[in-house]
């Protein structure tokens, strides 16, 4: 069976007409979208109508974060707080927006002069508090408890501390090296932080 080609042409103009026709045309919208507009647009009408009622708005917390321990250790007198945030993905950088919320939230709750020592592991934490925070450890860390820590020692934070490498340093994965905590130890390093 063979094609005029002659209604093959008019067939490929005709279908060109109507694809062009089609695209100059603006999309349709929703019934959706519609709803969802005038139920914006008459909420903010009742915001408008009553100027004296509260409007409340729920916030969600972006990250998860706890403070386990508090201690008053710095020479200066500041607080320094142990943090526990949820497990952090070591193969993303996602972890500095967790860390960064967690020091931002701390410094608007509790002042900048402050240190913040964030864990993504209860054990670690607890770990290094009795090294560092209250000494009860009474001892040095072994090889094993050190690379544990340095894999969980997500971020420590000096706020207003003019003894540090910065006024505010942030400092990524403190107790880690490449050496002994190679997931995480490329991103050992400190920079300067100044919390919102």
């Amino acid at each position: 069976m063979k094609i005029n080609p002659i209604i093959l042409i008019i067939v490929i103009i005709l279908g060109l007409y109507v694809g062009i026709n089609i695209t100059k045309e603006e999309p349709l919208q929703s019934n959706v979208t519609n709803k969802e507009t005038t139920k914006v647009a008459s909420t903010e009408k009742e915001n408008i109508a009553k100027p004296n009622e509260e409007i409340k708005a729920e916030v969600t917390p972006k990250y998860n974060y706890k403070i386990i321990h508090e201690i008053g250790k710095r020479f200066d007198g500041a607080i320094s707080y142990y943090v526990l945030i949820d497990p952090v993905d070591a193969e993303t950088t996602e972890f500095k927006d967790i860390v960064h919320y967690t020091v931002n939230d701390l410094v608007q709750t509790k002042g900048n002069n402050i240190s913040v020592e964030i864990y993504d592991n209860k054990d670690a934490l607890d770990l290094h508090y009795k090294l560092y925070g209250d000494m009860s450890l009474d001892r040095v860390l072994n090889r094993e408890e050190y690379i544990f820590v340095g894999n969980h020692h997500v971020a420590g934070f000096s706020g207003e501390l003019e003894t540090d490498l910065f006024y505010n340093t942030l400092y990524y994965y403190p107790a880690a090296n490449v050496e002994d905590n190679p997931l995480v130890g490329k991103y050992a390093g400190a920079v300067e932080f100044n919390p919102n």
